[in-house]
């Protein structure tokens, strides 16, 4: 086997450490490791140049299909607007995929 296939390689970029954390959440749970660069400087917002801010989630080569499949999911599930979970009735953010009360994904919950 090929080293190239362990290899870490950038799989999502973002300034919204927000953002950063759903999607190591989402790769998380689908048991992927992660390595992400930039988190600690996103504490120093308006300290650094702008283009300096930047998050990046990296993933192993080989897992790269998998971490697109859900980053396409996540991009095309991306709510606008708020949701009530049938399962706990907890009300969730837009940006939740996951009950964060019950973790009852929103498709679960239509």
């Amino acid at each position: 086997m090929s080293n190239a296939m362990f290899d870490w390689t950038c799989v999502y970029r973002t300034d919204n450490p927000l953002e950063a954390h759903i999607i190591l959440g989402l790769l998380t749970q689908a048991r992927l490791k992660t390595h992400v660069e930039g988190a600690v400087l996103a504490t120093a917002l308006g300290e650094i140049p702008f283009c300096q801010e930047t998050i990046k989630i990296f993933v192993c080569a080989i897992k790269v299909p998998e971490a697109e499949e859900i980053l396409v999911n996540y991009r095309q599930n991306n709510l606008s607007e708020d949701w009530q979970c049938r399962g706990c009735s907890e009300h969730n953010g837009s940006g939740f995929q996951y009950c964060w009360h019950c973790g009852k994904s929103y498709d679960e919950s239509k």
